[in-house]
């Protein structure tokens, strides 16, 4: 099947937009006799009539009509490709987008962000919050260039590079019965029942291997798939939760909320970079994939509390500063 060709469609949609031939064919640099030719063979090519024509101006047919939104999102998609592959080479140019699960967002971005902007100062950086649960799916769909997160689920068009490891805690508010606990037990914790229970949506993908935690994956009073929105709940209503220790790193979780270890078992949560199989990152996005990890030695542990550097980030080469 014969289909119109880029400049066929640049015509056409010079001709919607100014609904004059004279005025179409002074903004593209043509005569009116090659821009009417050209429209004539894209109407023959798809057998329907795009133009309404008079005496003194051009109007769309209903097929003109709906065909020009495509014809438009051609010709943008070329135009983002064809600047893709010019600044292909170009280290210091274009722009990359990280999706992040809110916990690394918060404790870790603003520091990459920053070491990134002094780094490569001509490259653009966007930063989107995405639940974990589906924050996979923006980067198989290019959304992102790659995600700061768990991953819950193997994903065959997905790779994972573990980074840091952190642990869940049993939260609950100060003046809670359980605030002057130094450890709580799974099995302690579903004696109280789910009604008791703030639970965040990882928890049960968290556990779902765990033997004797199936209680876990009832019905809580609350099922909240934001940390934040966890805490806010707890303060409000004296319930508790289990969360993951990154998240409760800051000093103002310690001032209103107690926390400690679950145990038996201990379960640890692994934080990495989800990387597209068959697509290979962008210079901007390994641009930031290595100040990512520089950026997480220089933090260590110390700057991040309750989590552990794996041995894949531990013997990453520092940077020199600039």
């Amino acid at each position: 099947m014969s289909l119109p060709t880029i400049r066929q469609l640049q015509m056409f949609v010079a001709l919607a937009r100014f609904q004059n031939f004279r005025r179409a064919a002074q903004s593209l640099g043509v005569t009116q006799s090659a821009l009417s030719q050209s429209i004539k063979q894209i109407e023959f090519l798809i057998n329907v009539p795009l133009l309404q024509r008079n005496r003194r101006h051009v109007a769309l047919t209903s097929a003109g009509q709906t065909f020009l939104p495509h014809a438009v999102r051609v010709l943008d998609n070329l135009a983002v490709g064809v600047d893709l592959i010019r600044n292909a080479g170009e280290p210091d140019t274009g722009s990359v987008t990280v999706a992040c699960m809110s916990s690394t967002l918060l404790r870790l971005m603003p520091a990459v962000v920053d070491n990134f902007r002094r780094q490569h100062p001509g490259l653009k950086i966007q930063v989107l919050e995405v639940d974990a649960v589906g924050i996979g799916d923006r980067v198989r769909q290019g959304e992102a260039d790659f995600a700061v997160s768990v991953m819950f689920k193997q994903d065959l068009a997905l790779d994972f590079s573990p980074l840091i490891e952190d642990e869940l805690h049993f939260v609950c508010p100060l003046d809670h019965e359980f605030a002057t606990r130094q450890q709580m037990s799974w099995r302690e914790l579903t004696g109280l029942g789910m009604q008791q229970m703030v639970q965040w949506s990882g928890i049960s993908y968290l556990v779902a291997d765990v033997g004797g935690l199936e209680d876990l994956r009832g019905r809580a009073t609350y099922s909240v798939t934001r940390i934040s929105t966890v805490l806010d709940i707890v303060a409000e209503s004296g319930l508790v939760s289990v969360l993951p220790t990154l998240a409760l790193s800051s000093l103002s979780v310690g001032r209103k909320f107690h926390h400690c270890p679950m145990v038996e078992p201990t379960i640890h949560r692994s934080i990495g970079l989800i990387t597209p199989r068959e697509r290979s990152l962008s210079p901007a996005a390994t641009a930031l994939r290595e100040v990512l990890l520089q950026t997480l030695q220089q933090l260590g542990e110390d700057e991040l509390p309750g989590a552990r550097l794996t041995a894949a980030t531990t013997r990453q080469p520092r940077a020199v500063q600039p």
